[in-house]
């Protein structure tokens, strides 16, 4: 289930579980230690509580910030390349289902969304000269 946001305020400190689980699937042939590693992190983390949810979600929510703390963001980065690439081989082989491409966007976009989440919260390294910043 895809975490769009609708007009009204949601808040983007919660992760689907559901994405986990299926993103584990995804991965599991091509990728069997990231599937591995998201497995770990559905066995460890504990579902937000509903009221903790202001209303705003009807699926198990697990809180970015503790998800973070397990994957990394590195992990998360190698995470949304693999789902791209399955993307890409999928539309480019026309191997799956519309219903199929729509759910793998759908996750795709939200681990995005927690890359983006990720990169609001992350403090530039004062330290770095490159000419980039």
């Amino acid at each position: 289930m895809s975490r769009n946001q609708a007009d009204y305020y949601i808040p983007s400190d919660f992760f689907s579980r559901q994405t986990l689980e299926k993103t584990s699937q995804l991965l599991k042939k091509d990728h069997p230690a990231l599937s591995h590693c998201i497995q770990s992190v559905l066995e460890q983390l504990q579902v937000v509580p509903y009221e903790d949810l202001h209303r705003a979600y009807t699926g198990e929510m697990i809180f970015n910030l503790e998800l973070v703390g397990i994957l990394k963001a590195h992990v998360i980065g190698r995470i949304v390349s693999c789902l791209t690439d399955i993307g890409q081989k999928a539309l480019s082989h026309k191997q799956m289902p519309q219903s199929e491409v729509m759910s793998l966007r759908s996750i795709i976009e939200d681990w995005m969304e927690l890359t983006e989440w990720l990169l609001r919260r992350t403090n530039p390294d004062k330290q770095d000269c490159t000419p980039y910043q």
